[in-house]
């Protein structure tokens, strides 16, 4: 198995647990597994995605809170310091 189907099965598999039954993946942006996606309406970063597998984050908490932050502030601060700084 070449790296690149490997690299995208572990995307895949990120992506299913952060999904799970209640949000779904429509596109990567400009085809590009592993940066942008689309995900229940919401523009999300994988790292963004990697980072609430990783450490057994909700996934409302990216999807519906921060998104409701970042779109409300001209500057916002990225998820994991925003979290750290209690969102």
């Amino acid at each position: 198995m070449n790296l690149k189907k490997r690299y995208e099965e572990i995307i895949n598999e990120y992506c299913d647990k952060f999904c799970g039954d209640d949000y779904y993946i429509s596109y990567w942006v400009g085809d590009r597994i592993g940066g942008i996606c689309e995900v229940s309406d919401a523009f999300l970063n994988f790292s963004d995605i990697k980072y609430c597998v990783d450490n057994d984050i909700d996934p409302d908490k990216l999807i519906i809170d921060y998104n409701d932050y970042a779109l409300a502030e001209k500057k916002p601060a990225n998820f994991e310091s925003w979290l750290k700084l209690g969102g």
